[in-house]
């Protein structure tokens, strides 16, 4: 039975080896991006087996875990990002969340969204239901984009307590990502880019042709911008470092778990146990998070993600500047 044991982790091990050094191959054949978003839970199996391996005195497997642990390590540097510091420009609270497609919580829902209180608000698997001309959801967001539709999936909507102009809606799942634009007008007179997304499943799903799209999309729009939904892809993944190169943005640093449901499987759905980190909040150069935090969505898997973010110190400063420039100009006329 003990040799059996060790055969069996002797297998893992190298499984757990395979598998870590396979998820680094997202560049060079994207499906293997996948592996490389369970990187921590590699990690975390590959450090359960290396103490096993050792307690049996099993040094093949010992040194195929440890191999497999340390390698999975040097991939997650997310997880140790320092906050960028505080920039000294005017505050905006953002906040996306994934409601689910069936979610039968509708009033709770929005509730909740309602209690949040953001300026901006990104949902996504949206239904219907929460455009509803009595929704007093309605009444906080009177700007929105979202699908003009009779059926009951409004798909990527964006809510602002402010002005919005410009508005894109990207809805071909094969094409482009499911997501939506805005170019957001502040009551400070000044502008600024929201990028709504959900993204496929990195496989079988669309998600590298979505990513691919984005350097079209975002091209010529006005900065700063905020690129905020659901990605579908951990924070050191292949396909997150895509994101933030064609849209010039950066992931607001720390590992936040925003999905805890079950993984599809032929013999039927899989509870995560230690779900995921994929919905996230990106910025562009100058803007940082003062804030982060998290709220559950009743009746969703997901674990909606907000942030108060500062936009650009340099950007409020000139804008101040002009100002002061319009008052003494008006002063002496």
């Amino acid at each position: 039975m003990l040799r059996t044991f060790s055969i069996v982790i002797h297998f893992c091990a190298t499984l757990a080896l395979i598998g870590v050094v396979l998820g680094y191959g997202g560049p060079i054949f994207y499906g293997l991006d996948l592996l490389g978003h369970f990187r921590l839970h590699l990690l975390i199996v590959a450090i359960v087996l290396f103490l096993l391996a050792l307690s049996l005195g099993r040094m093949g497997a010992v040194w195929r875990a440890a191999a497999a642990a340390v390698i999975a390590l040097a991939g997650l540097s997310p997880l140790w990002e320092r906050p960028v510091e505080t920039a000294g420009g005017p505050a905006l609270s953002v906040l996306t969340a994934n409601l689910h497609y069936e979610n039968p919580r509708t009033p709770e829902v929005m509730a909740t969204l309602i209690e949040a209180n953001a300026d901006i608000l990104v949902t996504n698997e949206t239904t219907t239901a929460t455009l509803d001309g009595v929704n007093p959801l309605n009444k906080i967001y009177p700007y929105r984009v979202s699908l003009k539709t009779r059926g009951s999936i409004l798909r990527t909507v964006i809510w602002s307590k402010y002005p919005i102009s410009d508005e894109s809606l990207f809805l071909e799942d094969t094409v482009g990502p499911t997501g939506a634009l805005a170019i957001v007008k502040l009551p400070n007179g000044r502008r600024v880019s929201v990028l709504g997304l959900h993204l496929a499943h990195a496989m079988p799903g669309n998600q590298r042709r979505q990513i691919d799209a984005l350097d079209k999309i975002t091209a010529g729009v006005p900065r700063p911008l905020i690129v905020l939904g659901d990605f579908n892809a951990a924070p050191w993944s292949h396909a997150l470092r895509r994101v933030e190169d064609l849209t010039g943005t950066k992931r607001v640093p720390g590992y936040h778990i925003t999905w805890r449901g079950d993984y599809p499987s032929p013999v039927g759905p899989i509870p995560s146990l230690m779900g995921h980190a994929i919905d996230h909040v990106l910025l562009s150069p100058g803007m940082a998070a003062e804030t982060v935090n998290l709220i559950p969505i009743p009746g969703s898997d997901h674990i909606a993600l907000g942030a108060v973010v500062r936009l650009p110190d340099a950007w409020h400063r000139g804008m101040a500047a002009a100002q002061t420039n319009r008052r003494r100009a008006a002063t002496h006329q």
